[in-house]
């Protein structure tokens, strides 16, 4: 059923479509918001990715301790920019610790994956990640409200 809004609609019969030169381009907008899922995916692909590297990682020293905690914050703030969302408070750091119980499992063998699980990565840098999507979040999602504008 049509409302009495439509209802005053009359359509010339003598109108055309605009012809090819006539039509806009895309706007940035448009183009951001193609490539927004990709970013979204980025995110948590970058968390998972230092989980792996994680494992990895020799640090023998203090200094080294203190350039792996900062990086830690700077993984979680990066990954919730890209996310732009507070599901990033969850997804990053379960994304984390998969991709460090995966890196343990290649390492010492597929039977360690469940405990690695279980227990996770260190606290601390559980809570260092969160820091990084604490302060990454809001800047993401502001980024993403300007781009709409």
């Amino acid at each position: 059923m049509l409302s009495q809004q439509q209802n005053n609609i009359h359509w010339l019969e003598d109108e055309t479509a605009p012809s090819l030169d006539q039509k806009q381009s895309v706007t940035s907008a448009s183009s951001w918001r193609g490539w927004s899922l990709w970013l979204r995916i980025l995110g948590v692909v970058i968390a998972f990715v230092a989980g792996f590297a994680l494992m990895f990682l020799q640090t023998p020293d203090e200094a080294s301790w203190n350039v792996l905690l900062l990086l830690m914050i700077l993984v979680g703030g990066v990954s919730a920019v890209l996310l732009r969302s507070w599901w990033s408070l969850l997804m990053v750091p379960v994304a984390l610790n998969l991709g460090h119980a995966l890196s343990e499992s290649f390492q010492y063998g597929f039977d360690t994956f469940v405990p690695s699980l279980v227990f996770g990565v260190v606290v601390l840098l559980i809570v260092l990640v969160e820091i990084g999507v604490l302060i990454g979040t809001p800047i993401g999602m502001l980024i993403e409200q300007r781009r709409r504008h």
